[in-house]
Formats: structure tokens, C-alpha cells, sequence
């Protein structure tokens, strides 16, 4: 029994674990308690004219290889065959150097110092694959049947189909045996096509792999995406291969139950389950922006602003000239309301149905005051009171839109001293109630007394279409009934 120098050890305890396992194996794992390693040297080549080449390794050696008498290249095979290493270069015509190593051992594995490369490195499998596709590679059936074992790493093809080529694993299926690589394949690989596997610590990505489909704008991402929502919201998912790739996007949003990311805007080429993607984090983001304009064909110009904002510049998916343009808008309606032409509406004493109610001629011998009584009992409203026909809007031609604007009191209720809820509901065509319904009402209080002072009541409503009908009705603190009898002022528009 030869033994190994405390340099040698030394050296194969400095290795990373599997390179050490390698070079050590079950057969060298015989140490006295001196620290020395056993090793079991071969015997000498049992053929009777025995060559140099034949000691170091020949083709009978590749089918003999855990005989005792096997050369050094079949021992240096035997200790890594565990781990699936390539076979003997299957030269007819063998010489000393290929078996040394040369370029093309380096190639097929085969020679001593090929051999040697493979025990120290990180390599954790070799094989051949059952087959391939542009984003993918079927594992044989030595490959582990564990989740995620060769998630990340790095695979080789070392011959066949493919050979020399080399991609990161970004996602492992240990069911069917079968890595999916971060980037297309410039050949792909075939059952003829010898891999190996080597360790890698991965990249700096959020998550990646196989994605499990695509939408217009959304990409589902795969089982081992994060659970919590938005956890991903304002990083780059960056398509890599497959269906869709070479397009990056922004997450805006992110559902972790459904495990769907939806992008800033529509993918120009669509995304499915063959693409393979990575998520990158973007320190970049602050706050959450309004999507691009969801046009087909996204240009830089499109998120700053382009033609087609004009007629979607109110919605959350505008641009950045969009959203500008509609706080302008909003200024200006603000202005508009402000400093606006005002009319003061009062009852017709004979009104048509329900479609002239109101004018605002105070010269017009019917023109008088609207009037809304409380219910008998404290806190009952009364009946509804059209205020508002379906013809009495627009006042002034061509508008479009108006709001109530302001309440004057006539102060004619039936008592000097009453607290007064008012309510003036928009639309419904025989009363306020549906309009009540809907919340389409605006209501405000009012105290008359005897030393009430009549001014216009301020109110609050939105902006309605001509022709809207409107109604009032009242109810008080007091015992009833009361009357609140009032005039009101509107302003209209344009649009």
C-alpha cells in the first residue's frame, strides 16, 4: 500500500466537498491514525508485452475498469464514476500524448489530465440527455429526483449534438428530469448529446424560470415566485428566452395567490409558457406610477406622451403630458365653477307635467318662490317637490352640463324658529326616491328664526347633464308640518 504525503492531503482537504469526495472516494477513505491515507495502487497491465501506453491507459482499460489491474487513466475513471464522467477516447490508433491529454481528450474526457480537471472542479453530474429544445435539456435517469437540485447551475455538453456549448439553469423539474436554461440554445441538444452539470452560486435575480403563461400585458410567474403581493412591484421581469424574449418590463402590479405580473405596458411579442424569465430588482423605483398608454408598440415617446393621450387623458393609464394635460383640465374646471355665469331659478306658478318646472324670468308674473313642507312629525321629511323639469335646462344656449349651485331662503316657513335637513336629489322621473337610492343627492342644514339674517346657502353637487330632472324635500327638529320656501342659482357649461 503506497501512502499520500501531508501535502497531499493537505491539498485534497483544501477542495471544495464534492471535488474532495472525487478525489478521495470510498476507496481512500482508509486513514490511520497517524492521518495517512491508503491509497490502492493497480497492479502492473497483466498483458504480456506490456507498452507504456497500455500503464496509462488504453481502449481494453475503458471495459475494465474496476479490475485490479487496471491502468491509470481506468483508476482515475474508476474513483469519479459515481458522478457519471465521460468515456475513453475511442481512438483506433492510441499514442502517450491523447492519453496524457490533448485537445481532443479535453473534449470527450477521456485523458489523464481531462480526468484530473473534472476531480477539481465543481462539477456535480455528467450524462446523456434523453433530449432538448431550444430552452431546455432532458436529463438521464441518474438525475436526481430531488426539487431543485441543479437550481442554479450551470450545464455543459462536453460531445454529441450541441457540444461545447454552455448554459445557466434557472429552473429544475425533478418529476420529469428536465433543466430549463436561461437562454436559447444555438444547437439544441439531442439523446446524443453528453452533458455534465457544475455547481454556480447564481446571480443577483429576485426570481427566475419557467414562466407558466402570458397575457397581453402579464406574465405568470413560476410556483416558487413569492406568495405576499406586490412583492415585486417596480422590478424589471426581463424575458430571456422562449416565446416573448428579449423584452423587458416594469411590474406594476403583482398577485402572490395567482403568482400573474402585470408589466407597464402590452408585450410586443407575446409571452407563454416557453419563455423563460428573470426578475431584476430596480432600485429606480419610488412610487407608483400610472401605467403607459396601452398602445401596441410602446415607444419611450408613448410613456412621455403621444397624439393618443388627447382622448384617454383622464384615465390612470395616461402619460406623463396626459396626466399634466388632465390637471390642467381639473384647474381649469375649478376656474370655470368660480368665475362662471350664474342663474337664479324660481317656480312657475303654472308648470307643465314634469318638463317646464322652473324659469329664471323674475320679471314673469308667474315666477315665484319653490316650497318644500316637513313631514307632521319631528325628524319626518315631507313629499318630494320637483324643482327642475327635463326642459327647463340648458338656461343659456349651447351648454351642455350645469350644478346647483347656491340656496336662497325666502324665509316663509310656518314658524320663526325652525331647524331645517334639506335634500335635493338629481334624475328620477316621478320623484327623488331612486335618485336617493343611488347616493345622486346632496343635502345641508338650515336654522330660521326670527333673527335670521336671508342669505345665499352655498352647496355642493357634481356637474349633470341638461335636461336632469330635480327634487327637494325637507324635515326639521320640530313638530310639523314646516315650510323651507327658497329660490336656487345654477351654473352651466360647456361640456
Amino acid at each position: 500500500m503506497a501512502q499520500l504525503t501531508d501535502k497531499q492531503i493537505e491539498r485534497a482537504n483544501g477542495m471544495n466537498p464534492p471535488a474532495r469526495e472525487i478525489l478521495l472516494g470510498d476507496r481512500l477513505k482508509n486513514i490511520t491514525d497517524e492521518g495517512v491515507v491508503q491509497v490502492p495502487v493497480p497492479d502492473a497491465d497483466s498483458t504480456a508485452n506490456a507498452y507504456m501506453e497500455d500503464v496509462i491507459g488504453n481502449k481494453e482499460d475503458a471495459a475494465d475498469q474496476t479490475a485490479d489491474t487496471a491502468s491509470l487513466v481506468a483508476l482515475i475513471r474508476q474513483l469519479l464514476e459515481d458522478n457519471g464522467v465521460p468515456s475513453a477516447d475511442a481512438a483506433a490508433n492510441i499514442v502517450a500524448s491523447d492519453v496524457i491529454g490533448n485537445k481532443t481528450d479535453t473534449i470527450s474526457g477521456g485523458s489523464l489530465i481531462s480526468l484530473l480537471k473534472l476531480s477539481t472542479s465543481d462539477y456535480i453530474i455528467c450524462g446523456t440527455a434523453v433530449s432538448g429544445s431550444a430552452t431546455s435539456i432532458g436529463l438521464d435517469s441518474n438525475a436526481s429526483s430531488t426539487p431543485r437540485s441543479y437550481d442554479p447551475g450551470v450545464v455543459l455538453i462536453v460531445s454529441g449534438t450541441g457540444a461545447g456549448q454552455s448554459r445557466q439553469i434557472w429552473e429544475y423539474d425533478h418529476t420529469s428530469k428536465v433543466a430549463y436554461v436561461g437562454r436559447d440554445w444555438v444547437t439544441n441538444p439531442s439523446t446524443d448529446s453528453e452533458y455534465c452539470i457544475l455547481s454556480w452560486p447564481g446571480d443577483t435575480h429576485v426570481n427566475e424560470g419557467k414562466a407558466q403563461a402570458g397575457g397581453t400585458a402579464t406574465i405568470t410567474l413560476n410556483s416558487l415566485a413569492s406568495s405576499v403581493n406586490n412583492v415585486y412591484r417596480g422590478q424589471i421581469v426581463f424575458v430571456t428566452a422562449g416565446s416573448g424574449a428579449d423584452q423587458a418590463k416594469m411590474i406594476t402590479d403583482y398577485n402572490g395567490s395567482t403568482k400573474v405580473a402585470t408589466v407597464d405596458s402590452n408585450w410586443d411579442d407575446a409571452v407563454d409558457s416557453t419563455s423563460m424569465y428573470a426578475i431584476y430588482p430596480w432600485p429606480g423605483y419610488i412610487f407608483a406610477a400610472p401605467s403607459a398608454d396601452r398602445t401596441t408598440g410602446m415607444l419611450s415617446r408613448d410613456v412621455i406622451g403621444n397624439k393618443s393621450d388627447a382622448a384617454s387623458d383622464t384615465t390612470d393609464e395616461a402619460s406623463l403630458v396626459a396626466l399634466a394635460r388632465y390637471n390642467r383640465k381639473e384647474i381649469v374646471e375649478v376656474e370655470h365653477h368660480l368665475h362662471n355665469y350664474e342663474r337664479w331659478m324660481g317656480a312657475l306658478s303654472s308648470p307643465t307635467g314634469e318638463t317646464d318646472i322652473a324659469s329664471n324670468d323674475f320679471t314673469a308674473a308667474g315666477y315665484g318662490v319653490f316650497a318644500v313642507s316637513t313631514g307632521a312629525s319631528a325628524y319626518q321629511y315631507g313629499s318630494w317637490v320637483q324643482i327642475l323639469g327635463s326642459n327647463d335646462t340648458p338656461v343659456i344656449p349651447g351648454m351642455a352640463k350645469f350644478d346647483l349651485h347656491r340656496i336662497e331662503p325666502d324665509g316663509g316657513s310656518t314658524s320663526n324658529s325652525v331647524d331645517f335637513r334639506i335634500q335635493i336629489a338629481f334624475g328620477g322621473d316621478t320623484d327623488g326616491s331612486s335618485a336617493l337610492a343611488t347616493g345622486d343627492y346632496t343635502e345641508f342644514p338650515y336654522w330660521e328664526n326670527t333673527q335670521t339674517q336671508q342669505q345665499p346657502i352655498a352647496i355642493m353637487t357634481k356637474r349633470w347633464a341638461a335636461g336632469t330632472k330635480v327634487w327637494a324635500r325637507a324635515a326639521s327638529v320640530q313638530s310639523g308640518p314646516n315650510t323651507f320656501s327658497f329660490w336656487y342659482g345654477i351654473h352651466e357649461y360647456d361640456e
